[in-house]
């Protein structure tokens, strides 16, 4: 209902949620419900006791039960076609139907329906057409009945019976006393008595409608006029059922039209049947649980209505279409803005579509008394349930506008292609012009105190100052990670203090102007994900909500008290998977929350249930095929802690299953779980409600579970403690015969041994003898080998430094190099005493030309290779005169091939090498390159020109360029292409470096792993500014601490 004055509490939609008899797997007929002491809920079903325990549903077969009742000792009796008793639990923990009628005195077996029990202190009540039976120590007493009973009812401590053609009465002492002979009670059917206030109570009467019967009262029966419409209403559609809600309002179930809620005073706050939701309109019984939920056992089905939640809801059911995007209240109506059209509640509390508003809605603002609306495309001017585009924005889709406080006759309008100015004359808003300077999206604009405006185009935050006459954008610069923020993304919002805060990726930041950087806000540390929206409300507080992993959207309130932000989010965690776009608030503390999946009303003034109690139940336990746990436990039992048996070894595999008693959104409950005797530490928060263990060793175990419901509260701890015994063969008398034929064993083969070892000794003897005289003639032979093979190490030794003097002898001399090259570095360090590698250079034709070359293999191998290397090199360039790398390389791999006589056949050797070489010209400063394998690597100065090349890295003044070789070697190959010749102007200053691949493939760091060229690489920029002397040194340091 929705008065002029504001939001009343009646409007909206309680969320329900429904289980047809699909999910239940019995029968469509559900008549009452209870709830044991633990929590588990049981339904009265035409087929048998339903029982559920927020996870799975039971059915315990029990054909026609019509209804269900608990005593205080938490025994279930059930009243049946033709039958009553009670329910008790097994040995297993299987509830279990046991008759009470062979306890009929007189041997009355021949009963008919039992349609109500009772409670009366100790006893319990048992009621047909036309018969009492009263339970009490194991004993029945019979009360027969002159008439029929239309209906049975507790009042507090009284039961009443309605005997037609009779009156009301009274069951006192096990007796029936006449009550009241009103007409009414003789003539019609009453179906259902619910306590009123004192002793008065309400009686509803099919056909009638609703009653008040004041016992005390001159007049006891009457008609309230406060309660008409409600007498109406149930007049039409049968009242069947009634129940006193917490917090004083009544329910009353019909069999035609769902339910009917209303107050004491006649108010009907709510009426709830198939077109709010319910699954049912023809409902039996109503039950309120532990948790003040209602329960409602429908006709065809069972229905969960969430009544006692702060929060409505509001969908296409109320003529709601779309995404929310945008909320507004304005002249005391509530606005939405959705992804097709924007909206008006209307009186009835459901939705109208505002005329001429076809498309998207992205914000809503009132200014100088009008509505207006960023719509795609344009700019609407909203009065009452009518819009009109204002003249020249139709072509552009406008996502934001922003008020100016000290300047109420304008407004800044936020498009995808800049920034518009409204301008407010003749009483209607007009489109004055563009903003010139700035042409990004506009998707959010906040003014601050500074008189500066930022802007948020999704991806990047601006800070903008406009001209005095709002003609052009004066002063801009964009923010981003340098300036301390975590992100691009940024949501701005102002708060009522003026203050403007910003949301980012982590958290809330503000802005410090002096500094002109973001810093974490510190009100703010609480929040530490992607804060977005950020909305000030009227009393101080703000609203937020905040994306963490797993798109969960946690939302919520931060109360202001006493100058600090307190978090409150308990009510909002029931929609962490729905996404809030906007909020309103009207004039009472009523909040009106916009979703991708609805439209939410959350009343503050309405607590939520609070911090109820709900029980962790272990419900099954087995072991392969056998049910060690049924779930159910004995009244004296405590209802989490439950003793298991001794398993024999073979059932060392358990599946458990277990369930928490809070039924709101059960499906979101979580469980945490361990297994003391095996787990160190409880399990992370899960939504599984089983887990299994294989393989068990013996020993004791305990089974402990915990839950959590989606309010983040947690339920108590439920254990299963079991024993599992050992296999035979680990038994103590197994090991006691162990033992004892181990020590047989063990001195018979010691017995056995001494036998072994005299006759050993004795033949040690003889043959010590023996070898003692082939020991000397054999150590005498080893004195002469040893003598030759000295020798024969001297003379290789000397072979190998003589080659080492050979190759060296074919290296560039040092002052050959220091004429052509001045400032240079030679890093070479063999792996062994003679190389694989070389490097060459010689100058000719006014071109130094210079290479490093990599051979196939190391050592005395690799140096055949080099000096042939250095041979043909000498033979290419020094005595043919060809300077043009690439034709060396090509006649160098000819060469190569003819001298190993590669034929490119199946197994063949494929020695060759790998080598980079360059011809310099420092006249004209001209570079020649090419490589087989190998690159050449060039250090320039950043602000030098840049090269043309695959790869290069930056890192301060200096940019590293990579001129990469062909990838073939100085060998017979798959390709056999000419090689590339590189040309490359040099400048001042340029550093050029030739290697083989020992550097980058050395080994070591403590964990024996390569080096790589992108670490090489880093150092010869990290040196780049030195002299080449110290570039070298840092080389060698660098090289041998690596190595290690």
């Amino acid at each position: 209902m929705i008065t002029a004055q504001g939001y009343s509490q009646e409007s909206g939609r309680i969320f329900i949620r429904n289980f047809p008899p699909e999910e239940f797997k019995a029968a469509t007929q559900n008549w009452n419900v209870i709830q044991d002491k633990r929590g588990i809920l049981y339904f009265s079903n035409i087929e048998g006791l339903l029982e559920y325990d927020g996870v799975s549903w039971r059915l315990h077969k029990l054909p026609g039960i019509h209804d269900i009742l608990m005593d205080i000792d938490g025994k279930i009796y059930a009243a049946l076609e033709n039958d009553f008793g009670v329910f008790v639990v097994d040995s297993s923990g299987n509830l279990v139907y046991h008759s009470l009628k062979d306890r009929i005195p007189g041997g009355k077996r021949d009963i008919s329906t039992v349609w109500q029990l009772h409670s009366q202190g100790d006893k319990i009540i048992f009621r047909t057409h036309n018969e009492i039976f009263i339970l009490e120590n194991d004993r029945i007493k019979v009360i027969n009945a002159e008439k029929d009973f239309s209906v049975s009812a507790s009042i507090g401590d009284e039961i009443y019976l309605c005997q037609q053609g009779k009156g009301l009465y009274c069951l006192k002492n096990d007796s029936l006393v006449l009550f009241d002979r009103n007409e009414l009670f003789i003539n019609e059917r009453m179906t259902y008595a619910i306590p009123f206030r004192g002793k008065d109570f309400l009686i509803t009467v099919r056909d009638k409608g609703i009653f008040l019967y004041s016992p005390t009262a001159e007049e006891k029966l009457q008609k309230p006029e406060k309660f008409r419409e409600i007498d109406q209403f149930l007049t039409e559609n049968m009242a069947y059922s009634g129940i006193v809600l917490p917090g004083g309002d009544f329910a009353v179930a019909t069999i035609t039209r769902g339910i009917i809620v209303f107050d004491g005073e006649g108010r009907i706050k709510k009426i709830i049947n198939k077109n709010s939701g319910l699954l049912d309109n023809t409902v039996y019984g109503l039950f309120v649980d532990s948790s003040g939920q209602l329960w409602a056992a429908l006709d065809n089905g069972i229905s969960l209505i969430q009544y006692n939640l702060p929060f409505c809801f509001y969908n296409e059911q109320n003529g709601l279409n779309g995404n929310i995007l945008c909320l507004y209240y304005c002249q005391n109506h509530l606005y939405a803005g959705t992804s097709q059209y924007l909206f008006v509640q209307n009186e009835q509390g459901n939705f109208e579509i505002v005329q001429g508003t076809e498309g998207q809605i992205f914000d809503l603002v009132e200014s100088r008394g009008i509505l207006l609306a960023a719509h795609n495309p344009g700019i609407l001017s909203v009065k009452g349930r009518k819009a009109v585009m204002i003249d020249g924005t139709e072509d552009l889709p406008f996502l934001v506008i922003a008020s100016l406080p000290e300047d109420p006759d304008h407004l800044i309008a936020g498009s995808a292609e800049g920034l518009y100015l409204l301008k407010y004359y003749n009483s209607s808003w007009h489109l004055d012009h563009k903003i010139k300077g700035f042409d990004m999206p506009v998707y959010l604009a906040v003014k601050d105190k500074e008189r500066d405006i930022w802007v948020s185009s999704f991806l990047d935050l601006y800070r903008l100052q406009i001209s005095q006459n709002f003609d052009s954008i004066t002063f801009i610069k964009q923010y981003s990670t340098i300036n301390g923020l975590p992100g691009n993304s940024v949501y701005p919002s102002k708060l009522f203090s003026g203050e403007v805060i910003f949301g980012t990726d982590k958290g809330i930041y503000t802005y410090l102007r002096n500094k002109d950087i973001f810093v974490p806000h510190p009100d703010f540390g609480m929040l530490k994900g992607i804060v977005s929206p950020i909305i000030p409300i009227k009393n101080g507080d703000i609203w937020f909500q905040e994306l963490k992993e797993n798109r969960i959207y946690e939302k919520g309130i931060l109360r202001l008290r006493d100058g600090k932000y307190y978090p409150y989010k308990t009510p909002f965690y029931k929609f962490r998977d729905a996404s809030c776009a906007d909020i309103c608030t009207p004039r009472d503390s009523t909040i009106f929350i916009g979703t991708f999946s609805g439209l939410l009303r959350y009343d503050p003034q309405l607590r939520l249930h609070g911090n109820h109690y709900f029980n962790t139940l272990i419900r099954k336990v087995y072991s392969q095929d056998s049910l060690l746990f049924g779930g159910d436990i004995s009244i004296s039992s405590e209802p989490g802690n439950i003793k298991g048996p001794d398993l024999h070894f073979k059932l060392n595999d358990l599946v458990l299953n277990f369930a928490a008693t809070s039924y709101e959104d059960a499906e979101k409950n979580l469980y945490s779980f361990r297994l003391s005797g095996q787990d160190t530490a409880w399990s992370e928060w899960v939504i599984d409600t089983k887990k299994e263990y294989t393989n068990l060793h013996e020993g004791s175990y305990k089974f402990e579970v915990k839950s959590k419901n989606q309010y983040q509260e947690t339920g108590s701890t439920a254990s299963y403690s079991f024993r599992i015994l050992p296999p035979w063969y680990r038994t103590w008398w197994a090991f006691t015969i162990y033992g004892i034929l181990s020590a047989f064993f063990i001195w018979l083969i010691v017995k056995l041994n001494i036998h072994r070892l005299e006759k050993q000794k004795e033949q040690l003897e003889k043959t010590v003898t023996e070898r003692t005289a082939q020991l000397k003639s054999t150590l005498d032979i080893v004195n002469s080998q040893k003598l030759e093979i000295e020798t024969t190490h001297g003379q290789i030794k000397d072979s190998i430094n003589y080659a080492k003097y050979i190759q060296t002898a074919i290296l560039p001399g040092k002052e050959f190099l220091d004429m052509h090259l001045k400032d240079y570095f030679v890093l070479f360090q063999p792996k062994d005493v003679v190389s694989g590698d070389f490097y060459w250079a010689t100058f000719i034709e006014n071109l130094t030309i210079i290479a490093a070359v990599d051979c196939t293999g190391h050592g005395v191998p690799g140096a055949f290779m080099s000096m042939l290397g250095a041979a043909l090199l000498n033979e290419i360039i020094n005595k043919e005169y060809i300077t043009h790398p690439g034709v060396i390389l090509r006649r160098l791999r000819k060469e190569i091939i003819r001298s190993l006589h590669q034929r490119g056949e199946t197994g063949e050797l494929k020695d060759g090498m790998d080598l980079s070489l360059c011809a310099i010209d420092f006249v004209s400063m001209k570079l020649q390159f090419a490589g087989a394998n190998n690159p050449l690597y060039i250090v320039r100065k950043s602000d030098g020109k840049k090269i043309d090349a695959v790869n290069h890295i930056e890192s301060g003044k200096h940019i590293l360029y990579e001129i990469k070789g062909d990838r073939m070697p100085i060998s017979i190959h798959e390709s056999m292409k000419e090689f590339t010749m590189h040309e490359i102007e040099l400048l001042k200053g340029d550093m050029l470096y030739l290697f083989s691949d020992g550097f980058a493939d050395q080994f070591g760091g403590g964990e024996g792993k390569k080096l790589h060229y992108m670490a090489f690489r880093k150092i010869l920029l990290e040196h780049a500014g030195e002299s080449m002397e110290k570039q070298k040194l840092n080389l060698e340091k660098t090289f041998f601490e690596w190595k290690g």
